[in-house]
């Protein structure tokens, strides 16, 4: 019925519900149709979205699995922590093994479907391992009620499956109900390099939610988990990954020790499910480093994987959001607009998420940098969307300081300068406190440079370190293309000159001489750096005018 009422209504914003929905109920059919109460379908969902009756059988069931081919399948769980991993190619091979087999114990069933969730996880077949999620819960079912007696390698058993079962609904499913079924697994145990893994997922769930702060225990226990588990692989991705973004939020680490700690989770996250986590955090990296190609490529890589753009909208949209602002930052102004707009279409954008506020964030950047403030203080005042009061409402944290600067250098641009330099101290102040420094430096203004650079060294804002402070003026801001304040007559001429309006018929629409216009025009050119008609018109599609 939820299916047949989604598709009568069909839009963009049920497009991504209907996916997952024709992926739940595919898993169910198949395990309610298929003659072994445990078996998965082999193919990829990709090729059917649901699996019919009359359908030729996926799996023979005349093959009987032999003890070499689970041993082979057990195998390939301890592969995957390795440094020589082919997610691909583990993957066939799994498949290649797995039968339909009544011999096998439920025990024995529920660790192939382990091995398969896992090995289809990094390999980027979510669905799959959604369904090997679905025929692992039936037998967990089962077995809980059972009567066995419980050795410690069954209990391992049971916990590894149970920690798979939360890192495949992390991965494949949603990533922040997951984060709850993460904490609940790793109160059962499991095996050292699995609960690695699943320690290091969950500590990055926390940092994207900005909540590690209220959980410093988490952290520590996962360098302990990393630490006992000497794994490589999906074992220390997610946690490398970690240590990553912590480290690119702060403006006092240095660039050889970011790329260090980049290098390390490059080389542990390639062949896993946690590859284009990776390739996000590095888009958030070069927001420190100010390496604007790098974080071209990384998007570029995400893109290429397709794996987010299959699986998870949420961090498809966050990640073309900091695309966006990378174009900002190479100047290209006009394409960046048409990113997020593009994005705003495609997507649904609730009030209260966080996507919403990275969006409006981005609006008033690419407001600013065409010297448009005016926008940009109506956003922010007390009550709207952008503004701080705002944004502490709906728990966005990691945004405050970034609307703070964003309303200090409209301030700025208006000529207030007082209320402007205490804007900058408030956000500077917090963002001290909080140690959100990434999203602030994405934003960061020409304005908001000029007062760190006019501060005192020996008097600064309060809780901002002096190695902070040296670590944001060592590298110059991000979005450094920018127009200077123009007055609405200005602006008024640059967006008719950028829409090939003859000289006359701008005098003609703004109702002033030709001379008036040409008094204009020449103090526009001096303001935008340009010279002839032609480039203020490139200035006029850059800037979007």
């Amino acid at each position: 019925i939820s299916l047949a009422e989604n598709s009568i209504s069909f839009s963009a914003s049920t497009a991504l519900l209907l996916e997952r929905q024709l992926a739940d109920l595919d898993a169910r059919i198949y395990a309610a149709m298929s003659p072994h109460p445990y078996s998965i379908a082999k193919a990829d969902l990709s090729d059917s979205a649901v699996i019919h009756r009359d359908a030729e059988p996926r799996v023979s069931l005349s093959s009987i699995l032999p003890r070499e081919r689970y041993e082979a399948i057990t195998k390939l769980k301890t592969d995957r922590f390795t440094g020589e991993r082919d997610p691909l190619a583990s993957y066939e091979r799994f498949l290649g093994l797995y039968r339909d087999d009544l011999s096998l114990t439920p025990e024995e069933l529920l660790e192939v479907h382990t091995v398969g969730k896992l090995l289809a996880l990094d390999s980027g077949n979510f669905y799959s391992a959604a369904r090997h999620r679905v025929s692992s819960q039936r037998i967990l079912r089962e077995l809980e009620t059972a009567d066995a007696p419980t050795d410690e390698s069954r209990r391992q058993l049971l916990a590894d499956a149970v920690v798979s079962d939360a890192l495949t609904e992390a991965l494949a499913i949603h990533p922040l109900n997951g984060n709850g079924s993460l904490r609940a697994a790793l109160t059962t145990g499991g095996s050292p390099a699995l609960v690695s893994e699943a320690l290091g997922l969950y500590a990055l769930t926390l940092i994207l939610l900005s909540e590690i702060d209220r959980h410093p225990e988490v952290l520590r226990t996962m360098r302990e988990a990393v630490a006992a588990a000497a794994s490589e692989g999906a074992a220390r991705a997610p946690a490398d990954i970690a240590e990553l973004f912590l480290a690119a939020a702060l403006p006092s680490v240095s660039d050889e020790e970011l790329e260090r700690l980049r290098n390390r989770a490059d080389n542990h996250s390639r062949g896993t499910g946690y590859r284009s986590w990776f390739q996000w955090t590095v888009m958030l990296t070069s927001f420190m480093t100010k390496d604007v190609e790098q974080g071209l490529h990384a998007h570029a890589e995400i893109r290429r994987e397709g794996v987010w753009r299959r699986y998870n909208p949420h961090f498809v949209r966050l990640s073309r959001f900091a695309y966006s602002v990378h174009l900002a930052a190479r100047g290209e102004f006009a394409t960046a607009w048409q990113e997020i707009d593009a994005v705003a279409q495609e997507h649904e954008l609730l009030d209260d998420d966080a996507d919403m506020s990275f969006y409006g964030l981005i609006k008033l950047r690419l407001e600013l940098a065409a010297g448009n403030y005016k926008p940009v203080l109506a956003e922010t005042s007390s009550g709207s969307r952008s503004g701080a009061e705002t944004l502490r409402g709906l728990h966005k944290h990691r945004y405050v300081p970034s609307a703070l600067m964003l309303r200090g250098t409209a301030f700025a641009q208006d000529g207030a300068l007082d209320v402007a330099h205490e804007h900058f101290r408030q956000a500077t102040e917090l963002a001290s406190i909080t140690a959100e420094w990434n999203t602030l430096l994405s934003f960061e203004t020409l304005e908001y440079r000029a007062w760190l650079e006019s501060l005192d060294r020996d008097d600064l804002p309060s809780k901002l370190s002096t190695e902070i402070y040296d670590g944001l003026l060592r590298r110059p801001p991000f979005i450094r293309h920018t127009l200077p304040p123009l007055t609405s007559q200005h602006r008024r001429v640059l967006q008719l000159i950028g829409q090939n309006r003859s000289m006359a018929s701008i005098a003609s629409e703004m109702h002033i001489t030709a001379n008036t216009l040409k008094g204009h025009v020449r103090e526009l050119y001096k303001r935008i750096g340009v010279t002839t008609r032609r480039q203020a018109a490139l200035k006029a599609a850059d800037y979007r005018y």
